[in-house]
């Protein structure tokens, strides 16, 4: 059967040019387990939703410093959670497209109007294999279903595994698209067009005989009279630690700069180390693995009877020594590892009690082979069986049965295990940039912000704002940090009058070795935020022995029903302590120069309270002030 047979694939030929548009994977009732990934992503992004968010908005109002580099790592997660819903998406509706140009194939998936591409290898192509499709064969047993009609098109290049062009197609469609694939293949490589094997297992190949080093291979053997040496040198960092190392790095780098932001601005507490600790440890120990991984060397050496091999690296050297009538097999096969959705290969030495140890992970096919095929000639043991061809049930199986240990099941779980984790740490380092001083909570009941707990029965001063408990209570263990960028928090006076009196928990940082001088200041309020200045007091760290009494020289006038700002900020380093009455509302943080941003949303107020001078009577506790919860309100 040609293409041009099949009314459904779309053929656009020019010259040497051809791209073959295929429709939506004729799946059936199949299609909907793309709805499984789907779900998994929308999980996701709920359980990252309260980190997310609060992030974003920072960054889109007057972010710091650090908050760029949070939002950095915090993409790598977004990304990471629309993998899933990509996954899902193809499999509904998605639909592939096929290109030959410039001797090359290129392979993209589209869903709607969106597309992105599959990158392949630029080298010959030295085969195409259609694997599936329920068409009976030899030793095939084709599943039954809505699977048996699925088959898959794979070319295979002059290194590495087999890498898949299209699948999810019936097996009629590949066939035709890889025979014409084979003859222009043929033409641009000025070769012999590739085979187009159907049902071939692709990892027959791996147990073949390779007598002949590969071109490049670094690997010394030395020939002795009693057997061999074999000295394989460290693949590297990056290709000996299967790109670990450079992940490692990224991790380190990202916990580092969040350490030292929050360090700098003098956020981080002992509270914070374990956290850290367990993040700090993570990030290590894989760049120790990934550089043990890259610069160790494998020696092997066989003699009369046995095979020896010493392994050596920067962290010590190992030797393992098997005896000529305990092996089975040593041949090449599937680690319980994958790279990019390709399972990585190793050496493996096979022993009468079924088990079998994996040594060269990641190393060239090719070179696994020869050196595999040198230790066998030496020890005298038989070539590896190759697998008889199969159809789409071996394929499956010779894909599954080496990631036994890391099936479905398996990596569903660590999916969510890592989305708790990184939902934990991410919850963590978004309290730590509000010195874990931020306590987001739901909505407080109505009433909880009338601020009325401590009126006093005189009228002069007259206490029109308090977040102290009785007896000039707050709390002495969560605060927050004030430094030279100022915090605010607003209030609504509960009577009109003039200033008279400033109460409020602020002391300096005791490990700090130099607070220097707070200034505390009352603004009015400019749409949502501080504003125009009204007072200014200066605080020295001597003076401020316990709770910070400021009385007012200017005596602004201050009405009641209107928010105004207390603001405070320092040279060095204070503290401003919580209220121990539960109270909460929106704060605001200085930016810049007369700029100002949110806060958080429902934060604990720090203590403190504001008095004023006037002729007027003072409101009961049983009829509280309207005024203050319709602007808590609009805070919000």
């Amino acid at each position: 059967m040609n293409t041009s047979e099949i009314p459904e694939i779309r053929v656009e030929s020019v010259g040497d040019e051809v791209t073959f548009h295929l429709p939506p994977r004729p799946l059936g009732r199949l299609r909907l387990a793309g709805l499984l990934p789907i779900g998994f992503s929308a999980v996701w992004f709920g359980t990252l939703s309260n980190t997310l968010l609060p992030q974003f908005r920072r960054l889109a109002n007057h972010p710091q410093p650090h908050d760029y580099f949070i939002g950095i790592f915090l993409l790598g997660f977004v990304l990471a959670g629309c993998v899933p819903a990509g996954l899902g998406l193809i499999m509904l509706f998605g639909r592939c497209r096929i290109r030959w140009r410039d001797g090359r194939l290129m392979i993209s998936e589209r869903v709607g109007p969106f597309g992105w591409p599959r990158r392949m290898p630029g080298g010959t192509i030295r085969k195409f294999m259609v694997v599936g499709g329920g068409v009976p064969g030899a030793g095939d047993r084709p599943l039954p279903g809505a699977f048996g009609s699925v088959a898959a098109l794979l070319a295979s290049f002059e290194s590495g595994l087999p890498r898949t062009v299209a699948t999810g197609y019936p097996r009629p469609w590949l066939e035709a698209i890889a025979r014409d694939l084979s003859a222009r293949a043929g033409i641009d490589q000025s070769a012999v067009p590739p085979p187009v094997e159907v049902y071939h297992a692709p990892d027959a190949e791996l147990s073949a005989e390779a007598l002949e080093k590969p071109a490049g291979s670094p690997v010394l053997m030395q020939q002795g009279n009693q057997g061999i040496v074999l000295d394989v040198p460290p693949g590297g960092l990056w290709k000996g630690s299967q790109g670990i190392f450079f992940f490692a790095v990224f991790w380190c780098l990202i916990v580092g700069m969040i350490t030292v932001g929050l360090a700098r601005e003098g956020k981080f507490e002992l509270k914070s180390l374990p956290v850290f600790g367990v993040f700090w440890l993570v990030g290590l120990g894989m760049l120790a693995a990934a550089i043990n991984l890259g610069r160790r060397r494998f020696t092997f050496t066989t003699g009369p009877g046995q095979l020896t091999v010493v392994r050596s690296g920067p962290f010590g050297t190992k030797q393992f020594e098997f005896k000529r009538g305990d092996i089975t097999e040593i041949s090449v096969g599937r680690s319980n590892v994958e790279q990019n959705h390709r399972p990585v290969l190793e050496l493996q030495v096979k022993l009468v009690d079924g088990k079998k140890a994996g040594l060269l992970a990641g190393r060239d096919p090719e070179e696994l082979r020869w050196i595999a095929t040198m230790l066998r000639r030496s020890l005298d043991l038989a070539a590896p069986a190759q697998a008889a061809p199969a159809g789409l049930a071996g394929w499956l199986a010779g894909r599954t049965v080496s990631r036994q240990t890391a099936g479905p099941a398996g990596n569903i779980l660590g999916l969510v295990i890592f989305a708790l984790v990184a939902a934990g740490f991410f919850w963590n380092i978004y309290s730590h940039t509000r010195s874990r001083t931020q306590h987001r909570s739901q909505a407080p009941p109505s009433g909880a912000n009338s601020f009325l707990t401590n009126l006093p029965i005189s009228t002069d001063p007259t206490l029109v704002f308090n977040a102290f408990g009785p007896s000039g209570a707050y709390q002495t263990s969560h605060f927050w940090f004030v430094g030279q960028a100022a915090h605010a928090e607003w209030f609504v006076p509960t009577l009109s009058g003039n200033l008279s009196e400033i109460l409020l928990a602020l002391l300096p940082n005791p490990p700090q070795m130099n607070p220097g001088t707070a200034t505390i200041f009352l603004t009015d309020d400019h749409r949502g935020f501080p504003g125009q200045n009204l007072e200014s007091f200066a605080v020295s760290a001597s003076e401020a022995k316990d709770l910070i009494k400021l009385e007012s020289v200017r005596q602004p006038a201050l009405q009641a029903g209107v928010k105004y700002w207390l603001c405070a900020r320092s040279e060095g380093g204070w503290h401003w302590y919580f209220n121990n009455q539960n109270i909460v509302h929106g704060a605001a943080r200085q930016t810049g120069p007369d700029e100002w941003a949110s806060a958080g949303d429902f934060c604990y107020v720090p203590a403190f309270s504001i008095r004023v001078s006037t002729n007027q009577s003072p409101p009961t506790l049983a009829q509280p002030a309207s005024g203050d919860n319709a602007d808590s309100s609009s805070n919000h």
